[in-house]
């Protein structure tokens, strides 16, 4: 626009419409009044931008805040099972000169005395958790002489306090614990526990929920730690040691204690078994089943017997294996400190699966009848 003319001390103005493209003329007066009305107009306006621009900040930050809330839920759900990592797992240590092994071995098993007591996986029964009495008299457990049954399938067991611990296969293999005295059976921990024993009040057990990791279960603040990320074949504990199979390197022998610290590699091959002989560790080799031992002084390996077995065992001053060239029987044998084999002795002369060893006898499944559970006393 631009001054026209002045009139009576007013001023005109000419302005052309940007849309009629035709002039008007309009007092100073009215252009006053159109630029305050434009101010008015341009206040509110300028107020519900900022107005929208917080509250779309606000829902921003309330959306953040929703999504670490629901994140933060998912951890705190994960964090229930209470599997955590310790961070000692990776400190690797080739010394085995510090080891320091008790004199008996314990693995997983199917059977416990406890006094007079036996608990068993009855596989002649679904695998039922089971009693009888621990002094048994025939070559096999008897239905007739089974005290109690329950609802329970097990796979492996151990005890603590005379407490049994067992594992429900019914239920993913869910921890469970049954107080013979108060009849009572109460559910541990709904996390994966798979051939369960024991480190005094600690079970350590294969998580197969975490790729066969090992794991260990404190009974008293009722946690657990994944001890290493090794793929486990096969374990004994030794006191606060854990001996096991490491399936991710060939299946070579590790140690690791049950805190997840001082975890070590024994051994350059794979083995089959292994069983500890005061400073020595004696196993079966994975490529020969002949038998060697390592002594944990000199850090060395030597074969010392061609006894082409399998499954190793240990309970008291005794072995155990399976002889592979006296068609899966069992045989025993003693050993003096100088690692010489005094004596190979069969012990069942029938094909056997497997054997669990325990303070009442050993107890077997054979080839004849692997549903039923037979029993074999000591020598």
């Amino acid at each position: 626009c631009f001054l026209l003319y002045n009139h009576n001390n007013s001023s005109f103005f000419k302005v052309k419409c940007q849309l009629s493209r035709r002039y008007l003329y309009i007092s100073d007066i009215n252009c006053r009044r159109a630029y305050i009305l434009k101010k008015l107009i341009l206040i509110p306006l300028i107020y519900c931008i900022l107005l929208i621009g917080c509250s779309k900040a606000d829902d921003t930050t309330r959306s953040d805040l929703t999504s670490t809330t629901s994140s933060t839920a998912e951890r705190g759900s994960y964090s229930n099972t209470k599997v955590t990592l310790p961070s000692s797992t990776t400190n690797y240590n080739n010394s085995t000169q510090n080891l320091n092994f008790i004199a008996s071995d314990l693995s997983y098993s199917k059977f416990i005395s406890m006094g007079q007591l036996l608990f068993f996986s009855d596989s002649n029964n679904n695998n039922k958790l089971s009693v009888t009495s621990s002094s048994l008299s025939a070559n096999y457990i008897q239905d007739e002489n089974i005290h109690d049954i329950y609802d329970y399938s097990v796979e492996s067991m151990t005890s603590i306090d005379n407490i049994i611990y067992f594992t429900n296969t019914s239920e993913n293999n869910s921890l469970y614990k049954l107080d013979y005295e108060r009849k009572s059976i109460t559910l541990v921990s709904s996390n994966y526990f798979s051939e369960i024993s024991n480190s005094a009040n600690d079970i350590i057990y294969i998580n197969k929920a975490m790729d066969n990791t090992l794991g260990c279960y404190s009974t008293k603040n009722n946690t657990s730690i994944q001890l290493s990320s090794d793929k486990c074949g096969s374990f004994i504990v030794n006191g606060e040691y854990i001996l096991y199979k490491n399936l991710d390197d060939n299946s070579s022998l590790y140690v690791i204690k049950k805190d997840g610290s001082g975890r070590r590699k024994l051994t350059s091959t794979g083995v089959d078994s292994f069983a500890t002989f005061k400073n020595y560790i004696l196993y079966i080799n994975a490529e020969d089943n002949y038998l060697y031992s390592l002594d944990l002084t000199s850090e060395t390996s030597k074969r010392i017997d061609l006894l082409n077995g399998t499954n190793l065992k240990h309970y008291d001053q005794t072995f155990y294996f399976i002889s592979i060239e006296h068609s899966n029987h069992l045989y025993s044998f003693s050993i003096d400190d100088e690692l010489n084999i005094i004596e190979k002795t069969p012990i069942i002369n029938d094909a056997i699966n497997n054997y669990y060893l325990t303070e009442s006898g050993i107890f077997s499944k054979q080839g004849i009848n692997i549903n039923k559970n037979y029993f074999t006393s000591y020598k």
